[in-house]
Formats: structure tokens, C-alpha cells, sequence
């Protein structure tokens, strides 16, 4: 006798059944619903057809759809995924292409993953609190400059060991290429968390050197730390945005320049107050910090093992004037914040007073770092870049030739100026290595940085043989070979 419901019977109807011969008739749940293909579109997602080109869902034209109707009346439950996650998996992986099967279980899925539930979440989120993050780290890898005429004082040495006591601090920079690719290869978020971790802790293990190799060995701590915390970092922010890339890498980056202006004029107020074993004190906000964003931050995924490789001889041209654009533009930052306070204060001026002076060109640079990857979006990379480095050498030269009240102004302006190349010259690092944007940013950063260093060490002979003033007239000529370095990225 042949059955009354004999035919095609949809997928829905027969997910009814088996829900009321497993629950007595009882309402079905919200997971039958969502596997109707109405559901879908009610979602703004339009179901794929089947390999035989009729729409998912009721066909009798489609016999492959037909034989899975006939084999679910006399299958289990669970061979549905009425009542398991598997259950569903398995399912979607017979009716879906493999291209688009992914989509489809996120929204069907019983317990979506954590991946599932970071996709549908906005990256405001996650971007705000890596740039918290950024500003807790760039913050304890630069406070030093703030502290550092104190620093000399105890340690009962000269102006020109400034120049190796920051070497120690920024060499370890030149990590960001390895650790760009230790990035790309294990992926997640370990080396970001990690790094702030330890640049916090060798914020508090300066407080209580109070010997050179011991401060030697802290300093470079920080260094490597930074060096393991920026690649990923970088990469993850470039992952949170779809387009405006340079506007999302300038929301970034402004956390870590407003940590490094403010870290400096905190870390004095602190050594002021309660000499440098009181810098525990400006570890707090990231002691508590830590624990609390490490779990909003999205993994990144590793990079495939058949993933292009590196193409060094194709971007070595290009490679090489970044890198010594980044070195130079690295330089003349590090000069102006390592010597400025100890000018300062040889004129005079207080420990806070000096720490000041890099806080206002730091954290008026915000500005900067903004208003450069607004320009670049729009007029381009390269006149960010040289319009910077024009800027910087006319702005330093006024700085060296004023007193008063205007170098407060002339600081700010400096800032905006030397910080609106930062963002652009991330981005030309990501793009200049676009198989491993890690190791382009660590390139971009860490390289350039850590090279700059060795350049401040030879600074720092300039300053004792011709005085801090005259030796920063070598800044300008500095801030032009950049400008023309530019030109040609």
C-alpha cells in the first residue's frame, strides 16, 4: 500500500517528525527553524542550489535531494542534527559547497565556536582595547628619556652615557623582523600579551637597579619585550579593518604615542616623589589591564605552510630605502628625546620640567598620527612622507634658534610633523612584504628603530666633543636625507 506522504518531503517536515517522535509532538525548536531556507533569506543570505541547479529545499527535479529525503525518514534523529551539533555538521556538509559551508554553520550551529561568535562582533571593541594595550606598552618601553638625568645623577656619570644607556633600550628593536615571523608562523595572540607583560616588568625591575649592569639587563628586557609585542599587534590591527586601513592603523598607533608622551612625565612625577623604586606605582594600570583585554583580543590565524614565500630579491630595492628611511627618521626622534631634558635641565630647568618638554612633542603628535593616515587615504603615501620630513628639519632648525614660550609651540608642531610619517611608513612596510605583513611591519619598526639606535650612539660622541646644542644642528640635514629617502618609496 503505498504511503500517503509518498514523494519528495522537504527537509523541514521531516525534521518536524522527528522531533515529535523523539519529544511526544512538542513545538520544534529553533534549530529546525533555522535550517529552513525562508529562514536564510529572512537573514539577508541567499541558500546555494544544489549540484543539479534547483534551489535548496523542496525539488523534485534534484534526485540526489530526493535520495537524502527517502534515507532521513528511516534514520535516526540524530542523523539530522535535530538534537546534536554534529549532527548538523554532517548535514550541511552533504547539501552546502565546500566554499560556502563555513557561512552556513555559523548560523545553523547548535554552540557556535568562540571564531564564530568573533566574526558577527564588531572590531570596535577589540581595536580600542588593543590600542589600550599599545599605550601600556609603548608607555613602559619610553619612559626612560623622562627619568634619565636622574638616572645619570645616580649613577654619577655624563651626558654622553645617555647615548648607550638608550641603545640598551631601543637595540633589542631589532628582534621586530624575527618575531614578525614567529608572528606569521604561529599566529594567535601570545607574543602581544607576552610583550606588554614584559616591558611592565622591566618598568619595575628600573626601579630597583641601582647598578649599571643591573640597569643595563632591565633596559634590555624592555627592549625585547617591545620587539615581541609590536609585529603581532600590528598585524592584528590591520586585520580588524576591511578598507580605510590608514585611519584604523592611526586609531592604533595613537594609544602608543599618547603612552609614550604621558609614561615620561608620570615616571618623573614618580621619581620626584618616591625616588625610582617608586615606578611599581606607574606598573599598576597595566597590572590590572592585562587580564581583563587579553580575552577580547581576536587570534590571528597562522600563516599556511603553503603560503607564498618571501620574494627578497624582488623587494629588496624597496626594502632597503625603507630601511634606511626608518633608521634615519628613528635617529633624529631618538636625539630629540634623549638630549632635550638633559639641555634642559643643564640650563637650569627641573626633572619634571624637562620630562614636559617630551610630552608635549609626544602627545601633541597624536595629531599626527591621526591626520596622517587621514592624508594618505586620500592625496597618498609619499606626500605624507616627504611633507613630514620637510617639516621636521625646517621645525627643528626654529626650535635651535628660539627661547621663550614659542618652543612649547614649536615642540607641538614638531610632533604633529614627525608623527603623521609613522601610520604611512607601517603600512609601505606591510605592503613592501605583502606575503608576510609581520615581518614588513617589524621591517618598518623594529629595523629602522633599532638601527637608529646605533646612529645615537655615535650622537653621543657629537655631544661630547661639541656640547648637546651644537651636536642637534645635526638634525636637520638628517630630517632631508629622509625627505629625499621618501621620494623614492
Amino acid at each position: 500500500m503505498p504511503r500517503p506522504d509518498k514523494g519528495p518531503v522537504s527537509r523541514t517536515r521531516a525534521g518536524e517528525r522527528l522531533q515529535a517522535a523523539r519529544h511526544g509532538g512538542a513545538r520544534r525548536g529553533a534549530q529546525d527553524a533555522t535550517t529552513r531556507p525562508s529562514t536564510l533569506l529572512l537573514l539577508g543570505i541567499s541558500p546555494p542550489p544544489c549540484h543539479h541547479g534547483a534551489p535548496l529545499g523542496d525539488s523534485p527535479r534534484c534526485p540526489g535531494l530526493r535520495k537524502r529525503h527517502r534515507v532521513a525518514r528511516r534514520t535516526p534523529a540524530d542523523a539530522w542534527g535535530v538534537t546534536t551539533h554534529d549532527g548538523y555538521k554532517g548535514l550541511l556538509s552533504s547539501f552546502f559547497p565546500s566554499s560556502r559551508r563555513g557561512l552556513y554553520m555559523s548560523i545553523v550551529s547548535a554552540r557556535p565556536s568562540s571564531a564564530d561568535t568573533r566574526a558577527g562582533r564588531s572590531p570596535v571593541t577589540p581595536l580600542l582595547g588593543l590600542a589600550w594595550l599599545h599605550f601600556l606598552n609603548d608607555g613602559a618601553a619610553n619612559f626612560l628619556p623622562g627619568i634619565l638625568p636622574a638616572i645619570l645623577v645616580g649613577l654619577h656619570t655624563g651626558a654622553a652615557s645617555a647615548s648607550g644607556i638608550m641603545a640598551a633600550l631601543l637595540i633589542g628593536q631589532g628582534l621586530q623582523p624575527f618575531a614578525g615571523w614567529l608572528s606569521d608562523r604561529l599566529g594567535g595572540k601570545a607574543l602581544v600579551i607576552f610583550g606588554v607583560s614584559g616591558t611592565t616588568l622591566g618598568l619595575i625591575l628600573v626601579g630597583h637597579s641601582h647598578s649599571l649592569p643591573t640597569l643595563l639587563a632591565s633596559l634590555a628586557l624592555i627592549g625585547v619585550s617591545n620587539a615581541l609585542f609590536h609585529p603581532q599587534s600590528l598585524a592584528l590591527a590591520r586585520s580588524l579593518a576591511k578598507k580605510r586601513h590608514g585611519a584604523i592603523m592611526s586609531v592604533f598607533l595613537v594609544g602608543g604615542e599618547l603612552g609614550r608622551g604621558l609614561y615620561p612625565l608620570v615616571a618623573s612625577l614618580a621619581v620626584a616623589h618616591f625616588t625610582t623604586s617608586g615606578l611599581w606605582i606607574v606598573a599598576l594600570p597595566a597590572i590590572m589591564s592585562i587580564p581583563l583585554i587579553a580575552p577580547l583580543l581576536p587570534p590571528l590565524a597562522p600563516r599556511a605552510a603553503n603560503a607564498a614565500p618571501v620574494h627578497w630579491r624582488l623587494h629588496a630595492r624597496p626594502a632597503t630605502t625603507l630601511i634606511a628611511y626608518a633608521a634615519l627618521r628613528s635617529f633624529g626622534l631618538y636625539a630629540l628625546v634623549t638630549f632635550l631634558p638633559i639641555a634642559w635641565q643643564h640650563d637650569g630647568g627641573s626633572l619634571v620640567g624637562g620630562a614636559s618638554l617630551i610630552t608635549v612633542l609626544l602627545v601633541v603628535g597624536v595629531i599626527g598620527n591621526v591626520s596622517g593616515g587621514l592624508i594618505a587615504d586620500r592625496l597618498g603615501r609619499r606626500i605624507v612622507l616627504v611633507g613630514s620630513s620637510l617639516l621636521s628639519a625646517a621645525l627643528v632648525a626654529t626650535y635651535l634658534m628660539s627661547s621663550g614660550w614659542i618652543v612649547w609651540l614649536i615642540l607641538g608642531l614638531l610632533g604633529i610633523a614627525i608623527f603623521s610619517a609613522l601610520p604611512v611608513s607601517v603600512l609601505v612596510g606591510q605592503d613592501v612584504f605583502p606575503e608576510n605583513r609581520s615581518l614588513g611591519s617589524g621591517i618598518a619598526l623594529g629595523l629602522g628603530n633599532s638601527l637608529g639606535a646605533l646612529l645615537l650612539l655615535g650622537f653621543g660622541v657629537a655631544t661630547s666633543a661639541f656640547g648637546v646644542p651644537k651636536a642637534l644642528w645635526i638634525l636637520p640635514p638628517v630630517a632631508l636625507m629622509c625627505a629625499f629617502l621618501a621620494a623614492r618609496l
